[in-house]
């Protein structure tokens, strides 16, 4: 890891809706600049959690502190925390065969699947890959083909291509 890609501030904490978060500073936000959702592993209190920064309204970035990392710092709304984030190197997980093959034989299933929001994909490999029988993974992977089904009936239509 280079030293420019670990990035400590400190910010605090405050509510949004039910969950608490902190604003990213520019400085921070800019190294991340060419994601969209940028990959970070964030350590908050000795604790750390791979997670996702989000758009905020203003521009910038926002980071949402999980239960576990507001505990590890002892803080809540209105507490300032120390928090490093660095970019994720390896944010997606390994893509299951029955995965694959199930968006494979749905229409447009495949492009349905690389066009889940990065933090659905993972959390739904996370929910496949975390099934502790074969049926319990069935199961999941017939729930995610429901899912991409869904998915792909509301892609925009695709133009024909045109050849000479």
């Amino acid at each position: 890891m280079q030293p420019q890609d670990r990035h400590v501030f400190s910010a605090t904490i405050y509510r949004q809706g039910i969950l608490r978060c902190v604003d990213v500073p520019p400085e921070v936000a800019s190294a991340f600049a060419e994601w969209h959702y940028p990959p970070v592993v964030v350590v908050v209190g000795g604790k750390s959690r791979v997670t996702m920064l989000m758009p905020s309204p203003d521009g910038g970035l926002r980071l949402f502190l999980h239960d576990e990392l507001r505990k590890a710092a002892q803080a809540d709304t209105g507490d300032q925390v120390s928090i490093e984030l660095r970019p994720d190197t390896d944010p997606e997980l390994p893509m299951p065969e029955e995965i694959v093959a199930a968006a494979e034989r749905i229409e447009r299933g495949v492009e349905a699947l690389w066009l889940l929001p990065p933090g659905l994909r993972r959390e739904m490999l996370r929910f496949v890959l975390g099934a502790k029988s074969p049926e319990t993974r069935s199961r999941r992977v017939a729930r995610i083909t429901e899912l991409l089904t869904e998915r792909a009936a509301r892609l925009p239509a695709v133009a024909p291509s045109t050849t000479r």
